[in-house]
């Protein structure tokens, strides 16, 4: 994947929190539920503040604003190791998938 722009970096936030919504819901454990709503927290404070960014400036690469990228990028990593193994529904594990991958890419 290339290099994100401002506008392809906030559909993809968007997207990725609407299907960790649903992951949120589904979740067995309240330590489960903590980490997921950990990341939806961080990147709406992301989408927050892309939110900010003009119109004209949305073809501009992106780079994370609301925080440490580290930061993102660990939170996504343990969602990864210890939230996908619990996810019952195969479809929203599928739905998920993809996000992961993109959201660990945009965050390096």
């Amino acid at each position: 994947m290339s290099k994100l722009t401002i506008a392809q970096a906030t559909n993809l936030f968007d997207e990725f929190v609407v299907v960790l919504e649903d992951v949120y819901w589904e979740a067995n454990t309240l330590v489960i539920k903590d980490e997921v709503f950990a990341l939806i927290r961080l990147l709406s404070a992301e989408l927050t503040e892309l939110q900010k960014v003009s119109l004209q400036d949305d073809h501009y690469d992106y780079e994370v604003i609301s925080t440490k990228p580290s930061v993102l990028r660990d939170s996504v990593k343990g969602v990864q190791e210890n939230v996908v193994p619990t996810i019952l529904r195969l479809q929203t594990l599928q739905r998920l998938s993809p996000y992961l991958d993109q959201a660990l890419e945009a965050f390096a």
